[in-house]
């Protein structure tokens, strides 16, 4: 699935700001894919992209982008979580 890039750049906004603010972590993603619904089916390879290109970045800094890891790691698992609950809920109203 090919990502717009105004929604790429949507996701790149949103991992800087929830990777300063992790106690209010949840209540951001729940509102970014609520404005932002057309992303849900693919958000669990958008989570896996983020922490492949994570791992990727710690590789080619030696290390040295290591720091913000644990946030980007727990930001992924939390939109792959809400998204497999927003495609649960949204399964009845379409009929599936």
């Amino acid at each position: 699935m090919i990502i717009p890039s105004d929604l790429k750049s949507r996701i790149k906004k949103l991992i800087e700001e929830l990777s300063k603010d992790l106690e209010n972590a949840e209540r951001e993603l729940q509102g970014f894919l609520d404005r932002n619904p057309a992303l849900i089916p693919a958000i669990e390879g958008v989570a896996v992209a983020i922490v492949v290109g994570t791992l990727i970045q710690d590789v080619l800094t030696l290390g040295t982008g290591i720091a913000d890891d644990a946030a980007t790691f727990y930001i992924a698992q939390r939109l792959i979580h809400l998204a497999k609950n927003a495609r649960l809920v949204a399964r009845p109203a379409m009929g599936f």
